[in-house]
């Protein structure tokens, strides 16, 4: 992250003002108004490129001597917080003074270059005349599992020598690198209530990618339909679409999975308070630990020649092997 001109803006301007000549002529003090404050409010952590820079400065025309501590809060963020040593760690900060370049509103160079290695908290930053500008390095910490995208708040904490300025929080959104398309794909052991049986069934499914469209796989089969003599490897497999931002499965409820020509024709319908031979069915994904796929509604195959349901399943939940 580069530094952004908003802090030039704070400091250039301090001098503009004690150097125009006005009635009332604006004056900044560094004992009263001096300030700590990060140069924007918002960021992210991407576990592909592994880190992140955090700048913040210290706004005064004499350079004074000054520190604040990082600190890092999650609450906010309930299931998705992220926290130190779990999901990041701070690495180190370089604090440094910049050369301006007077001929236009823009930075020459870091100059009084100084590196902070950082073991444990306290997190703190030390500002002089030499080292008004700081750049705190925070690393991800990739556990090679998918999860939602992890979210933390840098603070500003305990600060000493000037005030807390009004950009005195950072957030965070960590990335997470793993495609959870990818761990779907496989073998798994499904189990689900039948109706017509009348007791817990268990069968063999088999998710694989589509070749040509991104996030489509196929289900096969979604339902067992062995009990009634149908072996699996006659059942058609349906096309699915998986949507990694809401962890769900989505499934178009009508698709054929049997048909024997002016005889009998299966469709996977839902099952709620009715048959549904239309719409969409949704199962819900988790693929921390064992992968596992949970339909949110039964589904069941509806004999649309004959006009009656074939079969249906309850708990419908699938069991990576």
């Amino acid at each position: 992250m580069k530094i952004k001109s908003l802090i030039y803006t704070a400091l250039a301007s301090v001098v503009l003002f004690t150097s125009c000549d006005l009635n009332k002529q604006p004056t900044f003090n560094d004992e009263t108004q001096a300030f700590i404050a990060f140069d924007s409010a918002s960021g992210m952590l991407d576990e592909l490129d592994g880190t992140a820079e955090i700048s913040l400065y210290c706004a005064s025309l004499a350079g004074i001597n000054a520190s604040a501590e990082i600190a890092f809060n999650a609450d906010a963020y309930a299931d998705n917080a992220a926290a130190v040593g779990t999901h990041f760690n701070v690495a180190y900060a370089v604090r440094y003074s910049i050369d301006f370049d007077n001929q236009s509103p823009t930075f020459n160079e870091r100059i009084n270059v100084d590196t902070i290695a950082f073991t444990a908290a306290p997190y703190v930053i030390n500002f002089d005349n030499k080292h008004q500008f700081a750049t705190v390095v925070l690393e991800a910490v990739d556990n090679d599992a998918r999860e939602p995208n992890k979210k933390f708040d840098v603070q500003l904490a305990n600060i000493q020598g000037c005030n807390k300025g009004a950009m005195n929080t950072y957030s965070i959104t960590i990335l997470d690198d793993e495609n959870p398309f990818n761990r779907l794909l496989g073998e798994y052991t499904a189990t689900g209530e039948s109706a017509a049986q009348e007791k817990t069934m268990e069968w063999d499914v088999t998710l694989t990618a589509d070749d040509e469209v991104e996030n489509k796989l196929w289900i096969q089969p979604v339902i067992s339909t062995s009990q009634f003599g149908l072996g699996h490897d006659r059942v058609a497999a349906v096309e699915a679409t998986v949507d990694d931002v809401q962890g769900t499965i989505s499934m178009r409820i009508g698709q054929s999975i049997y048909t024997v020509d002016g005889q009998m024709d299966l469709i996977i319908c839902g099952i709620t308070n009715n048959i549904e031979t239309t719409g969409i069915g949704v199962a819900n994904y988790d693929v921390e630990g064992d992968v596992t796929i949970t339909w949110s509604s039964a589904l069941g195959a509806y004999d649309i020649v004959a006009g009656g349901l074939y079969e249906y399943f309850t708990n419908i939940v699938y069991t990576k092997k």
